[in-house]
């Protein structure tokens, strides 16, 4: 998801990922990327995998 928890509506978002099932009972986060540029950055063409 974006989280704007820290930017506020006129900033960037970090983009997360929240693990709700954990053993606690409290989420966690985890940060995928500060940004969404960064996160469309990191994905990867299926062609540099192996078959």
């Amino acid at each position: 998801m974006l989280d704007y928890s820290q930017c506020g509506p006129q900033g960037e978002p970090r983009v997360i990922y929240v693990d709700v099932e954990t053993k606690d009972g409290k989420p966690h986060v985890v940060v995928l990327a500060e940004n969404f540029e960064e996160f469309l950055q990191g994905f990867k063409s299926k062609d540099e995998f192996p078959e």
